[in-house]
């Protein structure tokens, strides 16, 4: 169990990847790696924490063999208005 707390944590597992990991080390099988437990470039990281800063909130990067994907997180509404005029974007509402 440690060692796959510790693989959650160094992976950056999402929840459903997590479960699958519980269910199959039940079975007694290895858990496979999916395509968001890529690890994360320093380059990415970097861009990440640089973007995050600039937003002051947690951006996170995923990179696929083919595509990447960006998220932005936001605590509320006014946090999502907020981070929408940082970035130049007009609330339309």
């Amino acid at each position: 169990m440690e060692v796959l707390a510790q693989r959650i944590v160094a992976e950056g597992l999402s929840v459903r990847a997590t479960e699958e990991a519980v269910v199959l080390l039940n079975r007694g099988e290895k858990p496979r790696v999916s395509r968001e437990t890529k690890q994360l470039t320093p380059e990415l990281a970097q861009i990440a924490d640089r973007v995050g800063d600039k937003l002051d909130t947690r951006v996170n990067i995923v990179m696929g063999k083919r595509k990447g994907k960006i998220s932005v997180e936001f605590a509320n509404q006014d946090d999502l208005k907020r981070i929408l005029t940082a970035l130049g974007i007009e609330d339309e509402s």
